[in-house]
């Protein structure tokens, strides 16, 4: 017996046909509580391609108001995201205003002889890798984001590949 979906165990051993595989209750394996009921994983998939056959055959139908359902759908997600992404820029826009001033006390330290060269090379050269770690990671989301369209043509070219 293997765990195949939360509730249910999957039944069928190498002497079992494909017709007999099925999923049983779980709850009725492990408390006793429960009716032993199951279905046969044919049956299962029989129900599901039915069930997603009707979905196809509604799009296809209906197939601007799924077009605009998804669209409206797509552009809420991409408004969260790019919003998301806009307060993380802002973020590392502070984060990278604060290394400048931080590099540039550190120079200013250098000249005046409180830090040795060594030490302003190695701070310098830390807070720098940091400035292009943000750069790169950050300015890199906020510009998928902003160009990240709807992929909704995309959705029904595959619904028309499934009929």
């Amino acid at each position: 017996m293997r765990t195949a979906a939360k509730g249910f165990t999957s039944t069928g051993g190498r002497n079992i046909s494909k017709s007999q595989k099925h999923m049983k209750c779980a709850t009725y394996t492990t408390l006793k509580g429960c009716s032993a009921h199951f279905i046969r994983t044919a049956v299962l998939r029989e129900i599901l391609l039915n069930e997603i056959n009707k979905l196809l055959e509604t799009v296809r139908m209906n197939e601007d108001e799924f077009v605009r359902s998804a669209m409206e759908n797509s552009v809420s997600s991409h408004n969260e995201e790019l919003k998301k992404a806009k307060k993380t820029l802002a973020k590392s826009e502070k984060r990278i205003t604060e290394l400048d001033k931080i590099i540039s006390k550190l120079y200013e330290d250098n000249v005046l002889g409180k830090i040795s060269d060594e030490r302003f090379a190695t701070l310098s050269k830390g807070y720098e890798s940091e400035q292009e770690q943000i750069k790169a990671g950050d300015y890199g989301t906020y510009s998928v984001c902003r160009g990240k369209g709807t992929e909704v043509c995309g959705y029904l070219s595959i619904l028309g590949d499934c009929s």
